[in-house]
């Protein structure tokens, strides 16, 4: 629909971000990085879960808000299913 299109190119550059920094920690933890430059990055792979997650809810709560009761029961069920 149009509210997932609407939230579609920020999520999906935020997996970006988040695959990359996740890739980035592993090469640090076999390379000679520093603790406080691994924590640091480790810090910034928390912070974009967590800006996923809001988005993620951001945008389910839209949907919601145009969703009659009978629709919102089959939404919960498709949520549960993922």
């Amino acid at each position: 629909g149009k509210i997932q299109q609407k939230y579609k190119q920020p999520l999906t550059e935020l997996h970006k971000n988040l695959n990359s920094a996740q890739r980035e920690l592993v090469q640090m933890m076999v390379g000679v990085e520093s603790i406080p430059t691994i924590r640091n990055k480790h810090q910034q792979i928390t912070e974009l879960q967590q800006e996923m997650g809001e988005l993620h809810l951001t945008s389910m709560l839209e949907i919601r808000q145009i969703l009659t009761p009978k629709q919102r029961q089959q939404f919960a069920q498709i949520m549960k299913s993922h």
